[in-house]
């Protein structure tokens, strides 16, 4: 799998997302900074998510290192396959 794979799939899962709508998902001020990109937003909120063991900030946290979009999150592969491995383990696997 790619970067571009991954990258185009977890865009894709987010815009399905967002038109099928997110009552109360404690992610969606992360997804919606992702897709406004507003990272250093998207990373804030994934992160602090991520301590409370939420699969899909552990994934969203592998996106912002694979792709170094800033905001704190420099292009990093270890924490990005960290991340991925993190939430994979416990059985989340891509949206």
């Amino acid at each position: 799998v790619t970067p571009g794979c991954v990258r185009i799939f977890f865009t894709n899962a987010l815009t399905a997302a967002s038109a099928a709508g997110w009552a109360a998902d404690p992610m969606e001020p992360a997804f919606r900074a992702y897709m406004r990109k507003d990272y250093e937003v998207a990373l804030k909120v994934s992160w602090k998510l991520s301590k409370e063991n939420n699969l899909d900030a552990h994934q969203l946290l592998g996106m912002l290192h694979l792709d170094g979009l800033g905001g704190g999150a420099p292009r990093d592969y270890r924490k990005a396959v960290f991340f991925f491995t993190l939430a994979a383990e416990q059985g989340q696997l891509f949206p």
